[in-house]
């Protein structure tokens, strides 16, 4: 295959319902009116393909060849015959970018390969990823959880909202007896090398199946999402500058919360909030806010002193440290 019979690709698709839109044909002979070598373009064809995702069998053939070099430029009738969905459009976008590849929809009129085209690329990536962020933060509003493994003393369900698909937290409940009693134990005075010792001596494991340790210990003390959550936690959170998606008068003592935002690679998680977000969760909550808001403040406390070295209260805080932690 010389350069120019791979310098080209056409890519069309038609769902089941053929009134979405002209038929694969119609496509391939219009998108050619825009080909610089139209007898040597190369054509993917997918009928009867929707365009929710992009799982069809010749788009898959054409990202194989966008990364063997074959192709270096893309026609389509329309943007949605690639895909229908936001995420996957500017994923697709930086796919092109990284391989060279420009892309043109004839109907809207986008063209990669222009200085404008480029331009529009990174102005619609932008406004894509907000939309995509929006919709994230709007789930977590919602009460849904927003993804990852679920926390110690809880399991993820699948749920239904409006026809989709979202994801709440369900209680395991020989696991929250034990949550009740760290944040008891911790609240008493114990050390969380004390209560990692008494979970592992129990033959407990985490979330993730592993020992527990200091730092797991605290990471779950941490987590608004065992705490009972009253007027007390909604001003814990806003005087760390985390923005709360419920009213206060929501703030009953009865839900825990759910905790999300963006952090850099070096923030321990739960720890800094600020520019985050926190929403009541539709799960009720283990532990009252007194108990949690008392550890949180011993937490707050121990971060203070256990500054890497660079010591608050005095030169040796950082450096000396307990043998048992």
């Amino acid at each position: 295959m010389n350069e120019i019979e791979a310098l080209e690709a056409i890519y069309a698709r038609q769902s089941l319902d053929k009134k979405d839109s002209i038929s694969i044909e119609g496509q391939v002979e219009h998108c050619k009116a825009f080909a610089e070598h139209p007898e040597k373009v190369l054509v993917y064809e997918d009928k009867g393909y929707s365009g929710k995702d992009t799982n069809r069998p010749r788009f898959t053939d054409l990202i194989r060849d966008i990364k063997l070099g074959k192709v270096k430029k893309i026609i389509v009738y329309r943007l949605d015959r690639m895909t229908r969905s936001l995420l996957d459009f500017t994923n697709l976008l930086v796919l092109f970018q990284e391989y060279g590849v420009t892309f043109e929809s004839t109907h809207e009129k986008f063209d990669t390969s222009s200085p404008v085209g480029q331009a529009m690329v990174q102005l619609e990536r932008k406004t894509i990823q907000q939309r995509v962020k929006d919709n994230y933060y709007q789930r977590g509003e919602r009460g849904m959880y927003l993804g990852g493994p679920a926390p110690f003393g809880f399991e993820r369900k699948s749920t239904k909202h409006n026809g989709h698909k979202e994801t709440k937290l369900e209680p395991i409940p020989q696991q929250q007896t034990y949550i009740a009693a760290m944040y008891e134990k911790y609240g008493a005075g114990a050390t969380l090398s004390d209560i990692s010792k008494w979970l592992n001596d129990a033959g407990l494991e985490t979330a993730k199946g592993s020992a527990w340790d200091s730092g797991k210990v605290s990471r779950l003390l941490r987590n608004p999402a065992y705490v009972r959550a009253d007027a007390d936690v909604y001003a814990y959170y806003t005087d760390r500058g985390c923005t709360v998606t419920n009213a206060l008068q929501d703030f009953i003592g009865v839900n825990g919360c759910y905790l999300y935002g963006k952090r850099e690679a070096n923030q321990r998680k739960y720890t800094d909030v600020k520019d985050h977000f926190l929403s009541l969760a539709p799960h009720l909550g283990i532990v009252d806010s007194e108990l949690w808001l008392r550890c949180q403040n011993r937490l707050d406390r121990n971060s203070q002193i256990g500054n890497a070295g660079q010591g608050q209260h005095s030169w040796r805080s950082g450096l000396v440290k307990c043998g048992k932690c």
